[in-house]
């Protein structure tokens, strides 16, 4: 057959959306902006099948139970028939897909080690529980929490369990928000779902949760979770497990810890240490200063004085070319600490006859060249001048010696 007369299956075109009204679901505006900076197709699919699964059915961040299986293939019914074509991923693809929806924080991950577990791992949407989840301050009594977002159903679960240990420090700042959001509202139903929101971020299930919730004060929970906080920041060895500590500290009402104070002191505290240290750091900064600005200003002095001893000493181009020769072979035959320290910096004034005239920059480094260094100056200037025995002196560039 000629490959003109060859024929493909081609894939039937899309016949069109269905009216808003008869088929559609509301698709956060958060995940729409962002969609342009996701160079990943297979992270594109799964979270938009997340959100298919979670917001398509009004059910606000709740785990759902999709297996690596589904986001392949579709979601089953009880009677295993397919609601729908998945995302069309290959295994690799979508376990590729859910690590990095993960890592970017769109998702989060349940695991659950229990024998029973046939699904080993959950996914839902990560939320950003205290954007938009309170009314205007005038509405505050008349709105009813569980219907703060219109068309979506479960708000505290949807406050969901907060799953990662290393969100801890952001989901204290998040319930010391909700504690004071506890205080200043009349509603029970409203104080308890926050209290239930700061235990489930201390790793405590929701069922546990709850219960503490209604059988102790928001006061006396919000109390042991700070009385946490501080063991977890000054003792951390004395609570191997934060959450079971909570939960009997709660239950058997304990005291503050040794050497706890309350979080407002606690900051008054850190703000003072963090002024101290701005203040030593800032001190330091202008010592450093001084003492550049000093260094620079004996160097100046010290070039201006060399100058001037040149200028009387009629110091030529042919003794700093000779000095130049004899700082090379002085250089190779003394070590590398005396000649950094005492000959690196001095220049030969003048030579005359049988006498040299060195300038040094200070009077420590000329007594210890007179002492230590005499002898090796005087071979390597024999050693460039035929053999002629000179007599080395040497005068310092510091002014008042």
């Amino acid at each position: 057959m000629p490959a003109s007369a060859l024929t493909y299956p081609t894939r039937p075109s899309f016949p069109g959306f269905g009216l808003p009204e008869q088929n559609w679901f509301k698709l956060p505006n958060d995940w729409t902006d962002i969609t342009a900076g996701i160079t990943s197709l297979a992270e594109l699919k799964v979270v938009e099948y997340v959100l298919k699964h979670t917001w398509g059915y009004r059910e606000y961040g709740l785990s759902k139970r999709i297996t690596t299986d589904e986001f392949m293939y579709g979601r089953k019914r009880k009677d295993g028939a397919r609601l729908d074509r998945g995302t069309g991923l290959s295994n690799r693809s979508v376990i590729d897909g859910l690590r990095r929806a993960v890592e970017e924080g769109y998702l989060i991950e349940e695991v659950d080690d229990s024998d029973k577990a046939r699904i080993k791992k959950y996914y839902a949407l990560r939320m950003n529980t205290h954007v938009g989840d309170s009314p205007p301050e005038n509405e505050a009594s008349q709105v009813d929490v569980k219907n703060l977002h219109s068309g979506v159903k479960n708000l505290p679960a949807a406050m969901n369990k907060l799953h990662s240990s290393s969100e801890r420090s952001s989901q204290r700042t998040e319930q010391d928000t909700l504690a004071r959001q506890s205080n200043n509202k009349s509603d029970p139903a409203h104080s308890n779902a926050v209290v239930v929101v700061a235990l489930m971020g201390e790793g405590i299930g929701e069922q546990a949760a709850k219960q503490l919730a209604n059988q102790y004060t928001s006061a006396l929970i919000f109390e042991k979770i700070d009385f946490l906080a501080y063991l977890q920041a000054t003792h951390p060895q004395k609570v191997k497990s934060p959450h079971g500590w909570l939960r009997r500290a709660i239950e058997e009402n304990y005291g503050p810890p040794d050497g706890y104070k309350p979080k407002a002191a606690r900051e008054v505290l850190a703000t003072a240490e963090k002024q101290r240290l701005q203040a030593q750091e800032r001190l330091a900064g202008e010592r450093k200063q001084q003492e550049v600005a000093l260094t620079q200003q004996q160097e100046l002095k010290r070039l201006k004085r060399l100058e001037t001893l040149r200028q009387h000493h009629h110091t030529s181009q042919r003794e700093d070319h000779l000095w130049r020769n004899v700082l090379k072979t002085l250089q190779q035959q003394v070590s590398e600490v005396n000649f950094k320290t005492y000959l690196a910096q001095s220049v030969l004034l003048s030579l005359r006859e049988s006498h040299a005239l060195i300038a040094v920059p200070n009077g420590f480094i000329k007594q210890r060249v007179e002492e230590r260094l005499v002898e090796p100056v005087q071979a390597a200037l024999a050693h460039h001048l035929a053999g002629r025995v000179i007599d080395v002196q040497c005068q310092s560039l510091a002014e008042n010696e």
